[in-house]
């Protein structure tokens, strides 16, 4: 079976389609950092390139100049796939510091740390979108490779609860670690600006999604006031 007959109408060879670019805001001072490239991971690198190409451009007409996004799909999350990537993307103009490969954390355990070791060396840019099932700890060997993690479907976890590092859930006590080694972390699917303050208060980074409450000015929906901040960043050091 061919890749156009596993893509829909829309993303098939020939037919144009407005790719829409969703942006990620950090929730400390409310700008856009970077835009996550939302359409069907393409399964090819030439279909990579086409989509994250017009992806840029549709990004760059609305003024924006922030990095963008684009998940891999499981047919290119194999070793082999590293070097196709690097030459079709760097053929189509891309700097590695333009475009950042999203891979899930299934993936990585089951075969893709060896693209994503490749692709680092070829000095592209890496996320993990984390698994909240996935029972593993996040090792030195996997924080040196992503700069970011992405969580989706969730809701904030609680950083004022009075329970010690040990006594958190096995996820939270992942995500602490990759704040700890520096990662961005990144909250997917915020639903207005009193979630976007809660992942900011557990200390996240980022976040996408609808972060504007009605009737709230987008440029301040999540910054807080300085003893707000204080008190979060006080929270995190003390655990």
């Amino acid at each position: 079976m061919t890749e156009t007959a596993l893509l829909p109408a829309e993303c098939r060879p020939g037919v144009t389609a407005l790719i829409s670019v969703r942006p990620r805001t950090d929730l400390r001072t409310g700008l856009i950092v970077s835009g996550r490239i939302d359409a069907p991971p393409p399964q090819t690198p030439e279909r990579l390139a086409d989509v994250a190409g017009r992806a840029l451009r549709q990004w760059r007409a609305q003024g924006r100049t922030a990095p963008l996004a684009v998940s891999l799909h499981e047919r290119l999350s194999e070793p082999r796939c590293a070097e196709p990537l690097n030459e079709v993307l760097v053929e189509a103009g891309f700097a590695p510091g333009a475009l950042t490969f999203e891979i899930a954390e299934k993936a990585l355990i089951a075969r893709a740390l060896p693209l994503a070791e490749a692709l680092r060396a070829y000095g592209w840019r890496l996320a993990l979108r984390a698994d909240n099932a996935c029972p593993l700890p996040f090792g030195e060997r996997v924080r040196s490779l992503y700069q970011e993690v992405v969580v989706t479907g969730m809701t904030p976890p609680a950083p004022f609860s009075p329970a010690s590092l040990s006594d958190r859930n096995p996820f939270t006590r992942r995500l602490l670690a990759a704040q700890e080694a520096g990662l961005r972390l990144t909250a997917e699917g915020v639903r207005g600006a009193a979630e976007a303050k809660a992942w900011l208060m557990a200390g996240f980074d980022c976040a996408e999604g609808n972060l504007k409450d009605a009737g709230t000015d987008p440029a301040h929906i999540v910054r807080l006031d300085r003893s707000e901040r204080t008190a979060t960043a006080l929270s995190f050091s003390s655990r």
